[in-house]
């Protein structure tokens, strides 16, 4: 998948679908000791305390928002699914359940999202849960309709013509009852590459439709619907007619995804959606719409429907296949019984785990080294994969291979991706995905003893075992060392020596300039920095040594706003905050305090309890918390190492079965959890 169509699929299926999964801070507990998965339960005296227990456990992820629904209409909730968004139920009079209360108190939303107009939900009935905070309005009350308009925008781009339309590449439709379609949202919102937005629709009578106006038809379609569930649930007819009334194509036999039963169908939704695994699974029973609506906001694994008492054998195989750490229940003993859950436990071992030393992530490939030589990578672009691999798949044509990995980070580049120094100090490289291709690590030519590397967009450098540093690939901002740029054609396919740069012992790059710390503690830079004025070209400066440094500088790092971040072996930090080349003096950086290092690719602080402190792109400071016990060893834009070998990452593409953006460390899976 090229970059673009995997941006759009993102955004798509985490704007518009359907969802129902599980928190993702990382691996809940510990399996048990012979190596089955720990079990659970969230439920309470009604579908209001089970939901609100959902709702606790879904604000591990650190929402930014929790979903306010009428608890009569479990159906709104899955409607506006697809967003990660914690849900509570709301009685529509009476008095506010206390564990609802609770739960909502517990999340510390600053914002709420309430579905329903104010004849479902008054102001004033809102209020007596929120208090005085902030929330807005899904003021639609039909939940087929809602969810028509919520999966159209998804599936579809700006026709940018004078109707401001939608070209609408592909929707799927789904039973409208509230357990089918909530397993249905639950997948997708893993945001994995599985179905097209799902539209709720209705086996008989009134079907969604699309909006239109004067000027023109909102909605263009291009393809026929496909469809979850088999002719039972949502004939042929049905379809063929939603079809007609969209404009969009007709199927004779319509694109299904369906199990014999609304069993066996979760269990392959689950199959597409976390076709690499999942850290939790999530049991819900088949009858039981409210309690799997309202697990929309979990995210760590999918939501497979059983009978109250019996485990259908195609559930109990795609839970053995997912290897998860944690069974959950939803709901109460009555829904889904305990003997379920022993079932469930008893045919599955959890995923086993490896200890790293070492992390690089990139835009699309991530790789980690572990103890016993393997390279374990996911997202685009892993070796001998063609499609997005969602958890650490194990390359075998360079196991034992590396001593230390390096890649650009998040920071896109059309060429390179992620490097490793080889036990004979020579370097090889895998290349961005390119076509849906799969890549392969290749060495790079010219190059001997090898101590550093960095990447950056397109360009790379190496310091060697002697201090001299070697740049290749592009030069349009200067980043060979040469003093000038060459825009057009200036990529160097073999490393060019950079000039007047000896005794290097580390190399740092951003997205237009390098900088090299020789063993005295001197940091010398070269590239170029944005001029002043946005019409004037680049500034390219020659290999330059920054003035103002202490003398006995440790560390370096050049963050991707070019912000250069210096550390002294007093513990003292300091930065330049323009870029390298700044006129302005190194300033001390109070927030960095106390700091034993910092974080490659980031230049955030690293304090030896464990916490960072970074500035971001416009200056504003960012507390992480640890990741867990123990010293960080190694880091890469969004992850660090631990010395016990665990490894935890945040943002994007952090390996643990999904797509989902992550703002609490999660474990990738099969890596130690802190």
């Amino acid at each position: 998948m090229g970059r673009k169509g995997f941006a759009t699929l993102v955004t798509a299926l985490l704007v518009g679908s359907l969802a129902v999964l599980a928190p993702a801070e990382g691996r809940a507990e510990p399996a048990a000791a012979d190596n089955r998965p720990a079990t659970e339960r969230l439920a309470g005296a009604s579908r209001y305390e089970t939901a609100a227990a959902i709702a606790t456990r879904a604000g591990r992820m650190a929402p930014t928002q929790v979903r306010i629904v009428r608890g009569d209409r479990p159906l709104d909730a899955v409607a506006t699914a697809g967003d990660a968004t914690p849900v509570l139920y709301l009685p529509p009079s009476g008095p506010v359940p206390e564990d609802v209360r609770a739960a909502f108190q517990s999340l510390s939303m600053p914002y709420a999202k309430v579905v329903g107009s104010t004849r479902a939900l008054p102001t004033a009935r809102v209020r007596q849960l929120i208090g005085s905070g902030s929330f807005s309005r899904e003021g639609v009350d039909d939940p087929v309709q809602l969810s028509f308009d919520r999966a159209a925008m998804a599936a579809s781009s700006g026709t940018g013509d004078d109707c401001t339309g939608y070209e609408v590449h592909g929707l799927t439709v789904t039973p409208s009852t509230p357990v089918t379609a909530a397993a249905v949202a639950l997948q997708a919102a893993t945001a994995a590459p599985m179905v097209a937005p799902a539209v709720l629709l209705p086996p008989t009578g009134r079907m969604p439709r699309p909006t239109s106006s004067d000027a023109c038809q909102r909605y263009r379609f291009h393809t026929a619907p496909a469809v979850i569930g088999g002719p039972g649930a949502l004939s042929d007819a049905r379809v063929a007619s939603f079809a007609r009334l969209l404009g969009a194509p007709v199927a004779a036999q319509p694109d299904r995804i369906a199990g014999a039963d609304r069993y066996a169908t979760s269990a392959l939704l689950s199959r597409r959606a976390f076709s690499d695994g999942a850290a939790t699974v999530y049991l819900a029973g088949g009858d039981a719409g409210p309690d799997a609506a309202a697990a929309t906001g979990l995210t760590d694994g999918p939501v497979l429907l059983v009978p109250p008492c019996a485990l259908p054998r195609e559930v109990a195989t795609e839970i053995t296949r997912l290897q998860p750490d944690r069974i959950v229940a939803l709901g109460s003993d009555r829904l889904v019984c305990d003997q379920i859950l022993q079932q469930a436990r008893a045919g599955t071992t959890t995923r086993p785990t490896v200890a790293v030393s070492d992390i690089a992530t990139s835009a699309f490939t991530s790789c980690a080294l572990a103890d016993d030589g393997a390279v374990l990578c996911w997202g685009e672009g892993v070796p001998g994969a063609n499609r997005l691999i969602l958890a650490p798949r194990d390359v075998p044509s360079v196991r034992g291979r590396f001593v230390s990995l390096t890649s650009t980070g998040r920071s896109t580049s059309s060429t390179m991706s992620v490097c490793g120094i080889t036990h004979a100090r020579a370097l090889e490289c895998l290349p961005a995905p390119v076509n849906d291709r799969p890549g392969a690590f290749t060495p790079v030519p010219g190059l001997a003893d090898v101590v550093d590397v960095a990447i950056a967009f397109d360009t790379a450098c190496a310091v060697t075992a002697h201090g001299r540093v070697w740049c290749w690939g592009s030069n349009g901002a200067g980043q060979l060392g040469t003093g000038t740029r060459e825009p057009n054609d200036g990529r160097k396919q073999a490393p060019t020596l950079v000039p007047a740069v000896g005794d290097a012992v580390k190399i740092t790059m951003s997205l237009r300039a390098a900088c090299a710390l020789s063993r005295a503690g001197v940091v010398t830079c070269w590239g170029a920095e944005l001029p002043p004025d946005p019409g004037a070209g680049l500034t390219v400066h020659a290999p330059t040594t920054i003035a103002g440094l202490p003398a006995d500088v440790t560390d370096i790092s050049l963050g991707g706003d070019d912000r250069l971040t210096v550390r002294t072996s007093a513990g003292e930090v300091l930065s330049v905050a323009e870029s390298p080349f700044a006129t302005s003096r190194p300033a001390s950086a109070p927030w960095a305090t106390n700091a034993e290092g910092l974080t490659e690719g980031e230049g955030c602080a690293l304090h030896p309890d464990g916490t960072q402190t970074c500035l971001d792109m416009v200056g504003a400071l960012e507390h992480r918390r640890a990741a867990g016990p123990g010293r960080v060893v190694a880091t890469s834009d969004g992850c660090v190492v631990l010395d016990s070998g665990a490894l935890a990452c945040r943002g994007r593409n952090t390996g643990d079965g999904t797509t989902h953006t992550r703002r609490t460390w999660v474990t990738p899976l099969g890596i130690r959890s802190p």
